[in-house]
């Protein structure tokens, strides 16, 4: 499914991005919160950069200007 590691982040990665503790992820997707994420074989965790950005994008709060 995943051929290479363009467009995919790591957990640890997206945690970065949002600022977030390295549990809080790990939290969000077993209460079903949280961007989109894809489970690979052994468990390993990958999330589809466009999803998180479109994730985070939905999570605005106001008017637009």
């Amino acid at each position: 499914m995943i051929e290479n590691n363009e467009g995919w982040m790591t957990g640890a990665e997206v945690g970065r991005m949002l600022r977030l503790a390295p549990d809080t992820l790990n939290n969000w997707r077993s209460a079903g919160r949280g961007p989109k994420y894809v489970k690979l074989a052994g468990g390993v965790v990958r999330y589809p950069e466009a999803d998180v950005k479109a994730w985070m994008d939905a999570q605005r709060l106001g008017r637009a200007a």
